[in-house]
Parts: C-alpha cells; structure tokens; sequence
C-alpha cells in the first residue's frame, strides 16, 4: 500500500478489487485504495465477491460482457470487472469537481 499511498500523495486515486474469495477480508480501510465489491443484477453482493470493512464501493460484476480472445463476446464474473466501471466513474466525478 506503500505505493498507492504515494500515488494518492501525488493527487491519483487507487481503485482496487476486493478481491473474488466469497470471504470476508482483513484488509484495512484507508485512504489511499478505494476497494471495490462485486453485485449480481438484483443488487445483491456476488457470492464470490470478497467483503469486510475496507469495502469502500460495489459495482455489477455478474455476467459482465467483454471480447474474447479471437473475437466475440464472453460473459464473465469477477471484483475485477466491476472496478473498471467505479474506476470510470470516479473518473467523471473527479473532473466535473477537481481540487
């Protein structure tokens, strides 16, 4: 966390992923790493989706279509497919309000 602490420092915001192990973690909460959590369509956390109280933010992360290798679509599950979407959306946020 070293590293996201001095990228935060540097003015960047860290998103991370939970993380997909359906448990719950013992990360800790701070203020450098924005941790995201999966949801399903009903807006219910993904079983898989990893929770505890760093847990900043959750994000559709169920059937997430995406290209596959040699074309095509695939549907795919994952922390890691609903950190881009709070990625881009604290994106928008961040330049409509900068510092």
């Amino acid at each position: 966390l070293r590293q996201a602490e001095r990228a935060r420092l540097d003015g960047a915001l860290v998103v991370m992923a939970m993380g997909n192990s359906g448990q719950r973690t013992s990360a800790s909460a701070t203020e450098s790493v924005l941790f995201v959590g999966a949801v399903d369509r009903q807006l219910a956390r993904a079983s898989f989706s990893a929770y505890g109280s760093a847990l900043a933010l959750v994000a559709p992360g169920v059937g997430i279509e995406a290209a596959k290798m040699g074309g095509g679509l695939a549907s795919y599950d994952g922390t890691s497919l609903a950190t881009p979407i709070v990625s881009g959306a604290a994106a928008l946020a961040l330049a409509a309000n900068p510092a």
